[in-house]
């Protein structure tokens, strides 16, 4: 999460929404939403929302399959997820860890998700169970609620990421001190 850390500070005007994609065929639990996400997706690249510059990013897995619509496998554009981010003022997406990127890019953002049932199945993952996460589902009149109660990261970072900025360092650090205990009792 280094990498993300030493991303610039958002611009705030105008909102620059992220929107992420997640492949819902995978777990099994999703796949009965994946028309209903796709056709979401397809209607974000017709307009942006209401004054928020909106950007759809498919997850790799994404690209070049078939099963997903032609017209969003057409207009994504492979820019690395990082400048995605650094564009971005704020994040979304489904169940997946570009939310934890933009957490650590000190970027707003939230969860999207289709129903109760959908939640339910995402809360799973302890990340997702957090109530400190807001969640809007898969319309633009519920974004354009969401957004500007939308809370900064901070104290999600604090709880989730650890070293922001110098992790790779400290666990060098770390592993160094272990393969020196290690060598030292023999």
């Amino acid at each position: 999460m280094d990498k993300y850390a030493m991303i610039t500070a958002a611009e705030t005007k105008p909102i620059k929404l992220l929107v992420c994609s997640q492949p819902l065929g995978i777990p099994a639990w999703s796949r009965r939403y994946a028309p209903q996400w796709y056709a979401f997706l397809e209607s974000l690249l017709d307009q942006d929302i209401e004054g928020c510059m909106v950007r759809v990013r498919l997850h790799p897995a994404e690209v070049y399959d078939s099963a997903i619509p032609a017209r969003l496998r057409t207009a994504h554009i492979a820019h690395p997820l990082e400048a995605d981010i650094e564009w971005a003022s704020h994040v979304a997406s489904p169940f997946s860890t570009v939310l934890v990127e933009a957490l650590a890019a000190d970027r707003t953002f939230f969860a999207l998700s289709a129903d109760d049932a959908f939640d339910k199945q995402a809360q799973r993952t302890p990340f997702f169970a957090d109530r400190r996460i807001s969640v809007a589902r898969w319309n633009k009149a519920d974004i354009m609620m969401k957004i500007p109660g939308l809370a900064g990261p901070s104290a999600l970072a604090r709880d989730y990421l650890c070293n922001i900025g110098s992790s790779a360092r400290v666990t060098a650090n770390a592993l160094e001190s272990l393969a020196s205990e290690y060598t030292s009792g023999e």
